[in-house]
Formats: C-alpha cells, sequence, structure tokens
C-alpha cells in the first residue's frame, strides 16, 4: 500500500525518459506511467531539444500531474547526456530508464517493489517484449541469477550473460549518481547503454534478475533501426567510438584495464562488427569510401583497419570495391569459377515466421540492396496462417512492390524452380529451430540461424541473431559458383516433382472461389453503371439497386450518385 502524501520524504522509483523527435508517441508512454497503481513515483523528462511539439505535450502533462518534471536541454546533446542530467535531477531511492515511445505493463512498479523491499539488491533486471508493428511480440528473457561482487561486472562485461541494455533494470540511484561523476556529458547515441551500464556494473556490489516481462519496446525509431544512412546519419552513428573510448578511459583510470584488458577487445570487436554492418550494407556504395575516413578521422585509424580486415576476412574483393566505391561484379565472376544461373532466393514462410520477421525482413532487404542483380521468392508454407501470409506481402508490396525482382509464389512452384538447381533457399525458422525444412531434404542449398555448433551438410548457419555472419555467407554463396556448386552437391537428395514451366506475371496464389466470385461481379456491376444512359430503364433498376431505401426524385442526381 502506497504511503500517504504527507508522509512522504522522496520518492520511492524515479522514470528517466529522454524526449527527442518522438512527441507524437510521448503520451502513450506518460499516460503508461501516470496510470501505475504504485503512485509514489516521479517522472523526470529531459527535453533534448527536440524540433516537434514535445515541450507543448510535456507542460501540459507537467501541468495535469505534478509527479512529472521538466529538463530542457538548450541544444540537442544526446541519449548519454540527457540521461546523466536526468540522474542529477532525480530525486527517486531507485532510478528506471524508458524510451519516450515504449511502454511498461500494468503494476510494475508494484512488483518490482516488493523485490526492492524484500532484498534490496543494487540493480534487479527484467524482461521485456519486442514489438515490432502489427506482428506478434517476441519476447526478451532474462538469464536467472543472482550475482554479488565483482561477479556483477564480469557476468556482463567479460561473459555477456546477461544484457546491459539500461531500460530492462532497476537500479539504485546512489548507485547511478556515482557512475555518472565518472561518464563525461558527450554526445553518444549509439552503445550509450552498453557505456553507461558496464560503469554501473563495475560498481554494483549485487544483481537480481526476475523473469517477468514487465517492458514493451517499440523497434522501428531510433538511429539503429534506420534501414538506409546517409552521411550525415552515419556520423551520428559513429557516436559508437565515443562509449567504446570511453569504456577504455574508464578501466584505465580504474587500474582495472590489465584486468579486463582482453575482454574489452572482444566487446570492441562486437561493436565494431555492428558498425561496418551498417557501413557496408545501409550506406550507398557512392559514399562508403567517405564513411571509411569518418571511421578513421574519429577512431584509433590502425584499429579501424584491423577490425575491418578480421570483417572481410575471405571478402577481401568485397572490401575493395567498398573502399573504392564501386559496385559488386556480376554473380560468379567475384572468385571465378563459371556463373550460377539466374540466382535467386526462396524464402519460406512457416508458422514460427511472425516471432523473427524483424531480423529477417531487414536481412532480405539488405541483400536486395547489397546485390542488385538478385531475385527474390517468397512462399508461404501450407501451415501458415494469415499473419505470416501477410508479412511475406508487406516485405512484397513494402519496397519492390510488382517488380520483377520479388514475387510471392506457391510451394509447388518454388519445389519446381528447386528442381532446376537454379536457387539459394533461405528457410525462415524460428531462431532456435534446428530441422532443416523440406527445401534442404530436396537437395537445395539452405541458410538458417541454428543454437547447434554441429555443422549442416550443405547449409549456412549461424548463430541466433547474428545477421551480418549469415549475411556475409549468403553473399559470398551468391558470388561465386563454385561454391555454392560445393554446397549444393552436399546437401541430402530426396525426391523432388518434375520441373514444371513457372506461370509468369502475377505471383501465384489462387484465391478463394467466393473473393473471385465478387470482384467479378464489382467489376461487371461497374462497368455496366458506366455505360448505360439516364433514359434507360435499366440505369433506374441499376439505381434503386444500389440505393434501395432512397426515393430517387432526378435521373441526374441518382446517376451521379451511382458514378461516384
Amino acid at each position: 500500500m502506497d504511503t500517504p502524501q504527507a508522509a512522504r520524504t522522496e520518492p520511492d522509483i524515479t522514470i528517466l525518459i529522454p524526449v527527442y523527435k518522438t512527441g507524437a508517441l510521448l503520451p502513450r508512454a506518460l499516460d503508461n506511467l501516470l496510470a501505475q497503481p504504485h503512485s509514489n513515483i516521479e517522472i523526470v523528462t529531459v527535453n533534448d531539444a527536440s524540433p516537434d511539439d514535445a515541450a507543448r505535450i510535456l507542460a501540459d502533462y507537467a501541468a495535469r500531474d505534478p509527479r512529472l518534471r521538466i529538463v530542457t536541454h538548450p541544444e540537442n546533446r544526446g541519449t548519454l547526456a540527457a540521461r546523466l542530467s536526468g540522474i542529477a535531477a532525480a530525486r527517486g531511492r531507485y532510478i528506471m530508464c524508458l524510451d519516450a515511445d515504449d511502454s511498461l505493463e500494468p503494476e510494475t512498479f508494484d512488483r518490482l517493489w516488493k523485490v526492492v523491499r524484500k532484498e534490496s539488491p543494487d540493480i534487479i533486471d527484467f524482461g521485456a517484449r519486442l514489438i515490432a508493428g502489427a506482428s506478434r511480440p517476441t519476447t526478451r528473457v532474462v538469464p536467472m541469477g543472482r550475482f554479488h561482487g565483482d561477479a556483477v561486472f564480469e557476468k556482463v562485461f567479460v561473459e555477456h550473460f546477461y544484457s546491459w541494455s539500461l531500460c530492462f533494470k532497476l537500479i539504485r540511484a546512489d548507485l547511478c549518481r556515482r557512475a555518472a561523476a565518472c561518464v563525461p556529458p558527450e554526445y553518444c547515441i549509439v552503445a550509450e547503454d552498453f557505456y553507461f551500464y558496464s560503469v554501473i556494473a563495475f560498481f554494483a556490489r549485487s544483481y537480481r534478475a526476475v523473469p517477468q516481462m514487465y517492458y514493451n519496446y517499440y523497434t522501428g525509431i531510433g538511429v539503429s533501426d534506420n534501414f538506409r544512412m546517409d552521411l550525415p546519419g552515419f556520423r551520428r552513428f559513429l557516436s559508437i567510438f565515443t562509449a567504446l573510448s570511453g569504456i577504455r578511459s574508464f578501466l584505465v583510470s580504474q587500474g582495472a584495464f590489465d584486468r579486463y584488458g582482453a575482454a574489452f577487445r572482444v566487446r570492441e570487436a562486437e561493436h565494431f562488427d555492428y558498425l561496418f554492418e551498417r557501413w557496408e550494407c545501409r550506406l550507398k556504395r557512392s559514399l562508403q569510401p567517405e564513411g571509411y575516413r569518418m571511421m578513421c578521422d574519429s577512431y584509433d585509424r590502425e584499429t579501424v583497419e584491423r577490425q575491418l580486415k578480421r570483417y572481410f576476412s575471405g571478402r577481401e574483393q568485397q572490401l575493395e570495391f567498398a573502399l573504392s566505391g564501386q559496385s559488386l561484379p556480376e554473380y560468379g565472376t567475384a572468385t571465378g569459377g563459371g556463373r550460377v544461373a539466374a540466382p535467386f532466393l526462396i524464402c519460406p514462410g512457416g508458422p514460427g515466421l511472425a516471432e523473427c520477421w524483424g531480423n529477417w525482413s531487414v536481412l532480405l532487404e539488405e541483400l536486395l540492396d547489397r546485390l542488385p542483380e538478385l531475385r527474390l521468392r517468397l512462399v508461404p508454407s501450407p501451415d501458415a496462417g494469415w499473419t505470416e501470409k501477410l508479412l511475406l506481402w508487406k516485405l512484397f508490396f513494402k519496397k519492390y512492390g510488382y517488380s520483377r525482382r520479388i514475387r510471392v509464389i506457391s510451394r509447388r512452384q518454388a519445389l519446381a524452380e528447386a528442381a532446376a538447381g537454379n536457387c539459394l533457399a533461405l528457410q525462415l525458422f524460428p531462431a532456435t529451430s534446428e530441422e532443416p525444412g523440406p527445401f534442404l531434404k530436396a537437395g537445395v542449398p539452405a541458410a538458417f540461424y541454428s543454437s547447434s555448433d554441429r555443422p549442416v551438410p550443405g547449409a549456412l548457419t549461424a548463430r541466433p541473431g547474428d545477421r551480418s555472419e549469415l549475411l556475409n555467407q549468403v553473399t559470398e554463396v551468391l558470388l561465386n559458383a563454385n561454391r555454392y556448386r560445393e554446397l549444393a552437391q552436399a546437401a541430402p537428395r530426396a525426391a523432388l516433382p518434375p520441373a514444371a514451366p513457372l506461370p509468369s506475371g502475377v505471383p501465384g496464389f489462387r484465391l478463394p472461389a467466393t473473393v473471385a466470385a465478387a470482384g467479378l461481379f464489382f467489376v461487371l456491376k461497374k462497368s455496366f453503371q458506366m455505360c448505360i444512359f439516364p433514359e434507360s430503364p435499366l440505369w433506374f433498376l441499376a439505381a434503386r439497386l444500389k440505393y434501395p431505401f432512397k426515393v430517387i426524385k432526378f435521373r441526374k442526381r441518382a446517376r451521379q450518385q451511382c458514378l461516384r
């Protein structure tokens, strides 16, 4: 039960919300927080010079509820600086970070405060639901554990046993203030969670994970979600180097770099992979040489070059083309050995497609942009529901609708194309599935995520969620005819239907008879109404059929109604 207002000396929990270009979604977050049953909270919003209507929205909410306070930056300083300003203004015993476009489950604070009263840990970690548009939410499950002392830091920084995402944690306020004193308020909007939480974990003495999903994380808004980048956007993304440099400086200042230097280099390589994937796939080819120069100017040049060689190991020619700004060669010519005939991907969609769609859709778009000649075939499986089919059509219409590069076809058509031996099947399964699927069983090379270290004959595999690794493997196979043939020969063989000529034109979905009949009736009705004359008795009959409950006094007016 909440303490009476007069007896309260400080809020139990302070929620920090940096606000920048999220004014349209801000009311959802604020309404969600103010409706929480645990009312002894305060909301500190940091208006980071947002150019939209966020200032007015915040002022309206602050006037209605004194628990909401506003900190204003005169200029945009980035997420890290905004959170540091919010921590300086916070009065609660614990602090939680919330993005302005996200929300919490009902009774989140009540349940978390029970853990605080029982154990008083420095950090409480909880789960989240990842929501991408209208698709079914996926879950971010927290590994269970209680850690004390140096293990709190080592489990996240050395082993990466749990996530460093700040939004999924409730953290003691004095611990946040101690960490904030060691972090300069620099511009940082990428890897800022990794930076700041690593400092928090270094000072923390106790950590507690709970299995419940309290956070609703909506994807597709932040800078890390933007598919295409220009040079200004890429320059902002390079604030990832602020995080890496800050962590290194902090470890050196604490006399801990000798102990954790090897772990830092592993984390550094992970973040370079994250950066290079954006540089290679999301920055236009003509802008990549300038992007490379920007990376070298923003970080140690020797380290950038070493990490670049590691990332492109086995794909040196692709690195050469990226650094020169030239387009990739045609299929099969990059490493010799002939040409893959009509290379395309067949992407079956099954009942597990919705859970992993966010990762897969970006991978498919990156492949289509990276390889201009690539053709894509989307195949809904027989047991796919309407949700999975609509996801395939969403990609079809979103970017390449009715182009020659992408089509939605039936499974029978896909197997017929597979029998011709000229396709690479990208099988869309749940992230932990080990079942190779019907296309690989039919001798078609495949690529999919697998949590097993055991190689699958005829398939390219990567760890669940490692999109960059799978993307690089698929690109290599599509550009190398010899590698493609080796993969196809290693795939298991099974009986396939005879290769039939594929229909051209409209994608091969069979419409239900009722839908087809309704469409035909609509077309005939409109044609009939457009062709007959106002003086004709047939026209008057058509008007009465369309408007049976209206008294039509003037034929001219009725005709206008029919033609609308």
